[in-house]
């Protein structure tokens, strides 16, 4: 039967087949079926693919990888490359790095508690001229080193993956292709200043 899957960010083909087939054995095929240009080029986190779960090769390892929630991505990045990421349901988790804690609690009123979150279909969402992805808000106004967590990447963005303008009140994330995938949200700590 057909499925599909997303991809996420830091993902590369050989990542989408292990997620989809369990091996590398019908690499080809995934490229095939879904016209996929080569094992060069990267897909941009949310990249559709159609895959047939008839051709699984090994079961085993596609119900361990599901019922897990690991997550490969090792494509080469400016932050470096992660070989894989554990999942809790609806919400990656972060990558194996020590980080203080933050609780965030689902879709509550978000400044008044120090966070907020931006979704997709943000009107304040835009591009700048290099195609960055640029989120601007009234509430970010003066504010500089404030935290954001992208869920989709997963992770906290740090020097090199965002910039901060203070005027306007707006940041731009800075890593290539980065846009925000339908399903995902970024969460924006205003009360925590500093690298996470």
């Amino acid at each position: 039967m057909i499925q599909k899957y997303r991809s996420l960010q830091g993902q590369n083909i050989y990542d989408v087949c292990l997620m989809t087939y369990g091996s590398l054995d019908q690499l080809f095929k995934l490229m095939q079926d879904n016209g996929y240009p080569g094992v060069n080029t990267i897909p941009v986190a949310g990249t559709p693919f159609e895959w047939d779960d008839t051709f699984v090769f090994d079961e085993k390892i596609y119900i361990s990888n599901s019922t897990s929630k690991v997550n490969y991505a090792t494509a080469a990045s400016s932050t470096g490359a992660t070989y894989y990421n554990v999942q809790e349901p609806g919400y990656p988790a972060q990558p194996p790095q020590v980080v203080p804690p933050v609780v965030v609690v689902p879709d509550q009123p978000a400044h008044r508690d120090g966070y907020f979150y931006v979704y997709p279909d943000n009107p304040n969402i835009s591009a700048d001229g290099d195609g960055n992805f640029v989120y601007t808000d009234s509430r970010l106004l003066g504010l500089s080193n404030y935290s954001v967590y992208a869920d989709q990447i997963p992770t906290f963005l740090h020097e090199g993956d965002i910039t901060y303008n203070l005027v306007n009140g707006s940041f731009t994330i800075v890593i290539p292709g980065f846009y925000l995938v339908e399903g995902y949200r970024l969460t924006v700590f205003t009360n925590y200043i500093g690298n996470l």
